[in-house]
């Protein structure tokens, strides 16, 4: 996400949260075929296992799709197991506090901003952004503080809520 400061802070923790410790992700398909096969690569070919990833890309790129999906079926329950984890594990995060009325306007403007200017940076959108919202009407201004208000409120009462559960 474009310039993550304005668009999101998470100040509130909890025990639970600060103790919980995010799942790991599961290996891809290509990953587990290595992992089962690096030894009798490294062998093989007298490598070490730098070199056996090579072999074993070039080895899983001739594989036809029927011999991939072996591995494919052997990654599923863990992909499965890790998505379920990784759900109760994000129910017990803080919620996340919304974006300023600048990064409500920032993420807005944004990717009209860079279509409009191809050959600027992230950093030179940003002045041109800035500026924008520095010369801006107040009413304009007021827009995007009243959704921040609004969303601000529904936080609070989040954070509230998140803090009696804790």
């Amino acid at each position: 996400m474009l310039f993550k400061r304005f668009l999101s802070i998470t100040p509130v923790t909890s025990q639970a949260a600060a103790t919980a410790i995010k799942p790991k992700r599961p290996p891809t398909a290509f990953s587990y075929y290595f992992k089962q096969n690096v030894k009798q690569i490294c062998e093989a070919n007298n490598v070490k296992t730098v070199d056996a990833m090579k072999i074993a890309g070039k080895k899983w790129r001739s594989f036809s799709e029927s011999e991939k999906q072996k591995y494919f079926d052997e990654v599923k329950p863990l992909l499965e197991d890790y998505q379920a984890q990784l759900k109760e594990f994000e129910k017990n995060l803080p919620p996340k506090r919304p974006a300023t009325s600048f990064g409500l306007y920032l993420k807005e403007v944004s990717p009209d901003r860079r279509a409009q200017n191809p050959g600027l940076n992230q950093v030179e959108i940003m002045k041109l952004v800035s500026n924008e919202w520095k010369n801006m009407d107040e009413s304009l201004r007021n827009k995007y503080r009243e959704q921040f208000a609004e969303q601000l409120a529904v936080y609070n009462k989040a954070v509230e809520k998140f803090k009696k559960s804790a």
